[in-house]
C-alpha cells in the first residue's frame, strides 16, 4: 500500500525582522521591493515581536494532527520556508504517494 500523509498549507511569513526583505521579494514574485514598503512591513512585524508566528503555529498543529491521525503530517508554505514545492519533494523522497492537503488560510 502507498504511504499516505497530510500536508498543511499556509501562506508563511518572515520568522525574523531581518527576513522581511527576502519575504517581500517572494510575495512580490521577485520584483524589487521599494524601501518604503520594506520599512512599513518591518515596522508592523516589530509590533508583534519581530516576526510571524505562523510557521510555529502551523508546525504545532501538524504535530498534534500527526499524533491524532497516526500518520505523517507535513507543513508547506507559499511565501516562506518550508516552501510547498520543497515539502512535496521531501514527501516524495520519503515515499509518500498519496496526500490530503489542508489549507490553513
Amino acid at each position: 500500500m502507498a504511504k499516505r500523509a497530510v500536508i498543511l498549507l499556509a501562506y508563511g511569513g518572515p520568522e525574523y525582522i531581518e527576513d522581511v526583505p527576502e519575504y517581500l521579494l517572494g510575495v512580490r514574485g521577485g520584483r524589487p521591493t521599494p524601501q518604503e514598503l520594506i520599512d512599513e512591513v518591518t515596522e508592523r512585524y516589530s509590533h508583534i515581536g519581530g516576526g510571524s508566528p505562523l510557521r510555529e503555529i502551523t508546525e504545532n498543529t501538524a504535530d498534534k494532527l500527526a499524533q491524532r491521525l497516526g500518520m505523517p503530517v507535513y507543513v508547506g508554505m507559499r511565501h516562506w520556508h518550508p516552501f510547498i514545492g520543497d515539502t512535496v519533494a521531501r514527501m516524495a523522497a520519503e515515499g509518500v504517494r498519496s496526500a490530503a492537503a489542508i489549507c490553513m488560510a
